[in-house]
């Protein structure tokens, strides 16, 4: 049997037009919002060169499946909202339900592959922390396997090889897993940042402390975001709950309508709150945002902090420097200065 995303009832819905219709209008709204402001949070994320390439990318990735997810959204409700017939001869509807659920499954794989990149960086940190073209090589593995995983399960769900039941508590498992396995990575690099400080400075232990570093800077940050998305994901997983947990009873048809569709409209604002969060939290977020004149001129009405925006667009450009040379400037300079080697044996990394 074959399973698809649009799930709310024709009939009920035609019953109860003007509220299903404004769930829509919002829905679509929000999601255009979302649309116009990917080139810009790609570009942002991209512009944080503090940051290690790879994470940078992944970032940029997450935005990118999003954009498809919406895109594959909007296909949907043309059919939803037109009642079109809906069937696996129409290539694009079918194709739309494969890229919505595949980006799902995608998503909430997240936490696991961050968790293993990050373990991999700390594992190999002489190495990782240098940015050299074979480090991409991680970021490869680590895409294919989330797209492995997030069409394999949308395959087997829109074939129906498993329900719709399975799917949400098999999400819910590996999310939590990666939860687990995240905070894990992150008491992991603070324990080893420990073990570096009490190491002999060498070039190699430098190196690595840089990377330890990076890792607990990323991941600390993140987990800033871990409780917020906890409680995005509650109403996420009451509405789907909702929708394929209750009684297929005449009497509660109409509730599990409304939640399904709010369910999709929720999505779009979990996406919305989730980029505004990360901006308010993240200062080199905010520092790369307000690269761009039009942001600085949007963003000085949203925090109301011209002076400092002012300060930032306005600072003249750094001199030019290959990361290659920024990299061993510092490492000569942790080197061969006594004074600043005796700070860095003392200094937290955390």
């Amino acid at each position: 049997m074959v399973f698809f995303l649009v799930m709310v009832n024709t009939t009920i819905a035609a019953q109860l037009n003007y509220l299903f219709m404004s769930i829509y209008i919002l829905e679509i709204f929000v999601s255009f919002l979302l649309l116009a402001a990917v080139p810009l949070a790609v570009y942002t994320l991209m512009g944080m060169t503090k940051f290690h390439l790879n994470i940078r990318l992944s970032a940029s990735s997450v935005i990118i499946h999003l954009a498809l997810a919406i895109l594959a959204r909007f296909v949907l409700l043309y059919y939803q909202i037109n009642q079109m017939p809906m069937g696996v001869t129409d290539f694009v509807f079918l194709a739309a339900n494969l890229v919505r659920e595949s980006v799902a499954g995608w998503s909430i794989a997240v936490p696991i592959a961050i968790s293993a990149e990050r373990s991999f960086a700390t594992i190999f940190s002489s190495w990782y922390e240098k940015q050299s073209l074979g480090t991409l090589v991680v970021f490869i593995v680590q895409s294919l396997v989330l797209e492995i995983y997030g069409w394999t399960n949308a395959l087997l769900l829109i074939y129906g090889v498993y329900s719709i039941q399975f799917n949400v508590i098999e999400y819910g498992v590996v999310f939590f897993g990666g939860a687990v396995l995240f905070q894990y990575v992150l008491m992991m690099n603070v324990e080893y940042g420990k073990r570096l400080q009490k190491m002999s400075i060498t070039a190699y232990c430098l190196s690595r402390a840089y990377q330890i570093r990076e890792n607990i800077k990323i991941m600390k940050m993140l987990r800033k975001l871990a409780f917020p998305a906890l409680i995005f994901n509650i109403p996420a997983f009451s509405f789907i709950s909702l929708h394929i947990f209750l009684p297929y009873e005449e009497r509660l048809s109409l509730v599990r309508n409304v939640s399904i569709a709010l369910f999709d409209l929720w999505i779009a604002l979990y996406a919305a709150s989730f980029q505004l969060l990360a901006y308010n939290i993240e200062p080199h977020l905010q520092e790369s945002l307000r690269r761009s004149s039009y942001a600085a001129y949007c963003l000085d009405r949203y925090d109301r902090m011209p002076g400092r925006i002012r300060k930032l667009t306005q600072m003249s450009s750094p001199p030019h420097l290959n990361k290659t040379d920024i990299y061993f400037t510092m490492l000569s300079k942790d080197l061969h200065s006594a004074k600043k080697l005796s700070t860095i044996s003392k200094i937290s990394i955390i």
